[in-house]
């Protein structure tokens, strides 16, 4: 696995810069491996019947289906913690991949 490291750290706007932003990706997409895997493979199942809403996936199990992004978020957490899950908008041709936690704080 990847190791990351805090580059700099501004106490004034509690901003933690990643050292590799590609590597934070990689590093992401190899947890979530069983998930995407799970989201190629119903892919076309879910755009017959769910295109452009929501997937929750942990694991090897499509938890539920939301309208929006939010939705499916706070369900996660509040289903798992904050612990690794893949929500994904159910579309064609995907879109940049983006991995967020809520104990990164910016700003706060």
């Amino acid at each position: 696995m990847a190791e990351f490291r805090i580059n700099n750290w501004q106490s004034g706007n509690r901003i933690i810069y990643l050292q590799r932003y590609k590597e934070y990706r990689d590093f992401m997409t190899l947890i979530l491996e069983a998930e995407l895997k799970l989201y190629e493979e119903k892919k076309q199942e879910l755009l017959s019947h769910d295109a452009g809403k929501y997937v929750l996936i942990k694991n090897t199990d499509i938890i539920g289906i939301f309208e929006s992004e939010k939705d499916a978020i706070r369900a996660g957490i509040e289903k798992f913690g904050n612990v690794p899950f893949l929500v994904k908008r159910i579309e064609e041709i995907a879109q940049g991949q983006n991995y967020t936690s809520n104990l990164i704080q910016v700003g706060a």
